[in-house]
């Protein structure tokens, strides 16, 4: 029994049972963070399923649906050609202006085009800039046209 004692009393019993103790406090500290960062991205992924249903009524995603929003863009079909511009029918039905300008890229499968190979019929995607925000023309100047296969038929 003495000699029990005589252990507990020791200084490297001690720091043997400090050290226990510390390495115990950094696992629990170690979990909780864990734990908090785990539940931080469950709300982030929650949030993120929810976003587009949340804010415009939809019921699934814009990457399940494709319906993206046209902000400064448009994708449709080519319906009418008189360079520099191009007369697109989106996916509303709604016919968009595009000024196709010397420094629009256009580009397809194969690679980089010239504005002549902007033809009706072709589904194209062009991106760019507002031609004047005090214009009452919705002319879409165009920085770049990709020309994709048409999509599928819904």
């Amino acid at each position: 029994m003495e000699e029990l004692k005589n252990i507990v009393r020791s200084r490297a019993f001690k720091t043997t049972l400090f050290a226990i103790f510390g390495i115990i406090v950094v696992m629990i500290a170690f979990q909780a963070g864990v734990y908090v960062g785990t539940e931080r991205a469950g709300f982030a992924d929650r949030i993120g399923e929810r976003y587009f249903r949340t804010l415009e009524g939809r019921n699934m995603g814009v990457m399940m649906t494709g319906n993206f929003d046209n902000a400064h863009g448009t994708a449709g079909t080519v319906v009418s050609v008189k360079l520099p511009f191009a007369v697109i029918n989106d996916r509303s039905g709604i016919e968009k202006t595009v000024e196709i300008s010397s420094s629009t890229a256009i580009r397809d499968a194969d690679g980089d085009e010239a504005a002549s190979a902007v033809a009706v019929g072709d589904f194209i995607v062009a991106f760019g800039s507002p031609a004047s925000a005090s214009s009452s023309d919705a002319v879409l100047v165009a920085r770049l046209i990709r020309i994709l296969p048409p999509p599928p038929a819904n």
